[in-house]
C-alpha cells in the first residue's frame, strides 16, 4: 500500500476499507487454521500499519478541511470580481499589475504545424 500525498479523503477513506476487509479475512483464514500463527502476525503487522497510516492520514485531512476559513475564499473572489469590474477604469500601470496578479505566462507560438498562425496559450495563476 502506497501512502500518496494529495490523495482525496474519498481515496484514502476506500483504501482503508479495502484494508480493513482484507484484515478480517486474514484473520477468517487463520481461524480456520489455513494460515500459520507466524503467517498471520507478520501479514496481520503490515496490514495494520499500513491501516494506522491511512487513518493518521484521513485524521491530517480532516483537521485541514475542518480549519480552512471558508470566508477568506469569499473575500478573496469578491476581491476579483470587483477587479474585472473596475478593470477599465483603471489607469494602464494598474491595469498590467492586475493582469499580472492573475496571469502567470502567456506563451505565443508560430508553427509549420499551425501554417505560421500564431497560437496564444494563457497559464493562470491559482488563486
Amino acid at each position: 500500500m502506497e501512502m500518496g500525498k494529495n490523495k482525496p479523503l474519498l481515496t484514502l477513506e476506500t483504501d482503508l476499507a479495502k484494508q480493513e476487509r482484507k484484515a478480517k479475512r486474514l484473520l477468517d483464514l487463520y481461524l480456520d487454521e489455513e494460515l500459520d500463527k507466524q503467517s498471520y502476525q507478520q501479514k496481520k503487522q503490515v496490514l495494520e500499519d499500513t491501516i494506522s497510516a491511512l487513518k493518521n492520514e484521513i485524521g491530517i485531512i480532516k483537521s485541514k478541511i475542518e480549519s480552512m476559513d471558508a470566508s477568506a475564499q469569499v473575500d478573496k473572489v469578491t476581491d476579483i470580481i470587483e477587479m474585472i469590474d473596475t478593470f477599465e477604469e483603471m489607469e494602464l500601470e494598474e491595469q498590467n499589475a492586475t493582469l499580472k496578479l492573475i496571469i502567470k505566462e502567456i506563451v505565443f507560438t508560430k508553427t509549420a504545424e499551425t501554417n505560421n498562425e500564431p497560437t496564444i496559450d494563457i497559464h493562470w495563476r491559482e488563486l
